[in-house]
């Protein structure tokens, strides 16, 4: 499909979310396995500037949230129900692909995790490791396409 992610997919599992108050006692999966910030470009290496206009219902369907104002790209909370640099859908005026993980090194992204590391995650990953990474408790183990 052209636009496989529509829809409001996130559970609000990561560590931040709207009105979070999430402990560090409630990252069961470990710390060192749990991403907790990622790199985001404001637009991608083979992409134009995102249509800021479409912002904010791009960011409520795939379950982020921003506490900027709509123009603004400084605040919003990434997601993982896409892809790392994902390019966004083949349709006009769509632009998920503002939540989405990115950035200018070649094949992935800089990740902070909640034990300090950092760690380059490669964009050849499986979403569902994605969303795995960033679940703070879902008690799955890291695939190994990650480790």
């Amino acid at each position: 499909p052209l636009y496989p992610f529509s829809g409001k997919i996130c559970p609000y599992d990561g560590v931040f979310y709207i009105n979070s108050t999430t402990r560090v006692g409630a990252v069961t999966d470990g710390l060192s396995n749990t991403m907790f910030f990622s790199e985001r470009t404001y637009i991608g290496p083979n992409q134009n500037a995102p249509n800021y206009a479409k912002a904010n219902s791009s960011i409520q369907r795939v379950g982020g949230w921003a506490w900027c104002g709509w123009n603004s790209m400084e605040d919003y909370i990434l997601s993982s129900a896409v892809p790392i640099n994902w390019s966004g859908c083949a349709v006009p005026y769509c632009d998920d692909r503002i939540p989405a993980m990115g950035s200018w090194h070649t094949g992935g992204v800089n990740a902070a995790f909640g034990d300090g590391s950092v760690k380059f995650v490669n964009a050849s990953i499986s979403l569902l490791t994605l969303q795995i990474l960033t679940a703070r408790a879902d008690g799955q183990p890291i695939p190994a396409d990650f480790q």
